[in-house]
């Protein structure tokens, strides 16, 4: 992260213990990750178990987890997002 963007950076986030903000949103964005993958899993097992009964299928059930994976897909990135700029700001002394 260069100077600049350090700089950007505190302007926006204006918070007085930044690392532990960005800490909370790593946990938060990992927790929704697992959530929504899980989610998709389990729509995935339930539309295998009842396969017999997808001739009356209308395509709900794919949309709910194709829904759901790109939920998830969303969340990781957000994740790696602010990990990879925690990292970066761990570099600044000034950075507690």
């Amino acid at each position: 992260m260069s100077d600049k963007e350090f700089k950007s950076y505190k302007r926006v986030h204006k918070y007085s213990n930044a690392s532990e903000v960005e800490k909370g949103k790593i946990k938060k964005k990992k927790n929704n990750w697992a959530k929504f993958n899980k989610k998709t899993k389990n729509l995935t097992r339930d539309m295998l178990k009842n396969i017999k009964d997808l001739t009356d299928y209308e395509g709900s059930l794919e949309e709910d987890i194709e829904e759901e994976n790109f939920k998830a897909k969303k969340e990781k990135g957000n994740l790696n997002t602010h990990k990879s700029r925690l990292k970066k700001l761990d570099k600044y002394e000034g950075f507690d």
